[in-house]
């Protein structure tokens, strides 16, 4: 689907990679521009493979190419430069500032390259009161930076306020849904558009993080805006676990749980025939405070008279929104439906033994989530050696 594009990839790490793999697995040329020397510094995270690198890396850039160029080294700035007028897209995640400071402002790089496509990944956008542009004060002296991580993310976004208990989520909500899928919908779109426009006109997109996080908030924040009284605080929202019919509860085995997802009444009341209780058919739908809580209490102690795969027995005979939650070993070794779609993508690394001996071994990674008919082209070629495509791509300029 986008075999003809050419994609130049500044980031590193995992919002603006992994915008770059589902671009990759729709068919797109990748360039990684890595710094000579470390590169995308998600090479050095754990689970160290055979070939130096890390499953990590491979994860999220399967069948790209490297490319090192130092863009403080003049000769490697014109390199750059060379390099793009041959490509569509343009993706960076620096701080703001970043860009202008290395002299390549999108601004001046789109009168440049017209039909460029800049995307610019941060954790607060390029303006507004958070976005702090890193460059050097006169007397020089370093302007203040704000931390854009992805706990700050959260904070700011106001999503750690919806939890029941404000701590992280075990996945980088804010990385992901906050940056890269928005960066890659707008790409693809900006693609599109291009290609209906006689002009072939380009385009800048400026992905602010803390805006994904915060577009994942539609119900609760609009409540909060429209009702000046009503106060979410913390675990009081229908759905982060507030209410008893939406909430995971322990079973009587170790490490195991179940979920119940029952905001609609019919799946309520199986979930109450299920469990033997008619009488909460008309207390725990929709109950919150204290009158939820003593539900809550009730389903405690309930769900944890029986095991994970006694509840299951139990719930296969009735339509009720409840499931067994899987850890996250458990959906890859025994999950049937995940195998069936094909979630894994196997790798064939290469690399060094002990011993010295040139030595073969698979890796498996999840894929992206791309599923059409035609123009999917998940890559299945490991992640690159850091400058391997120096040859190929540069004598071409």
């Amino acid at each position: 689907m986008l075999s003809n594009i050419r994609v130049l990839d500044l980031t590193r790490l995992l919002p603006g990679p992994f915008t770059t793999q589902l671009l990759a697995d729709l068919g797109a040329e990748v360039i990684k521009i890595e710094e000579p020397g470390f590169g995308d510094y998600c090479r050095l995270a754990p689970t160290q493979c055979i070939d130096g690198t890390t499953s990590s890396f491979h994860s999220i850039n399967r069948g790209k190419k490297s490319v090192t160029l130092d863009l403080k080294n003049k000769k490697d700035w014109t390199t750059f430069k060379k390099l793009l007028k041959t490509a569509d897209v343009l993706i960076e995640s620096f701080r703001p500032g970043v860009m202008e400071n290395l002299k390549l402002n999108p601004e001046q790089l789109l009168q440049e390259f017209p039909s460029l496509i800049i995307c610019r990944i941060s954790g607060y956008g390029q303006t507004g009161h958070y976005c702090i542009h890193t460059n050097i004060e006169k007397g020089g002296r370093m302007k203040k930076k704000i931390c854009q991580s992805q706990k700050m993310i959260f904070i700011r976004s106001g999503l750690l306020g919806l939890m029941e208990k404000p701590d992280l989520p075990p996945l980088p909500v804010a990385d992901l849904c906050g940056g890269a899928y928005p960066a890659a919908f707008q790409i693809v779109s900006c693609l599109f558009g291009r290609e209906k426009d006689p002009l072939r006109k380009g385009n800048i997109i400026d992905v602010s993080m803390t805006d994904g996080c915060y577009a994942l908030m539609p119900f609760p924040q609009s409540i909060v805006n429209n009702t000046p009284k009503h106060n979410i605080s913390f675990g009081k929202y229908m759905l982060n676990g507030s209410v008893p019919c939406y909430q995971v509860y322990e079973c009587k085995d170790k490490n195991a749980y179940i979920s119940l997802g029952c905001l609609e009444p019919k799946f309520w009341y199986q979930t109450c025939d299920a469990i033997q209780c008619p009488h909460l058919k008309s207390k725990g739908l929709l109950a919150m405070d204290n009158g939820g809580d003593s539900v809550k209490a009730e389903l405690t102690k309930i769900f944890k008279t029986k095991t994970s795969q006694e509840w299951r027995e139990i719930f296969s005979k009735y339509d009720a929104c409840v499931e067994i939650v899987n850890l996250s070993e458990q959906v890859s070794a025994n999950d049937p439906q995940l195998k069936a779609r094909n979630l894994d993508v196997p790798l064939t690394l290469v690399g060094k033994s002990k011993d010295g001996q040139t030595v073969q071994t698979q890796l498996k990674v999840p894929r992206t989530p791309l599923n059409m008919k035609h123009g999917v082209d998940i890559q299945t070629k490991p992640g690159p050696k850091l400058g391997e495509h120096n040859q190929e791509i540069l004598s071409k300029l």
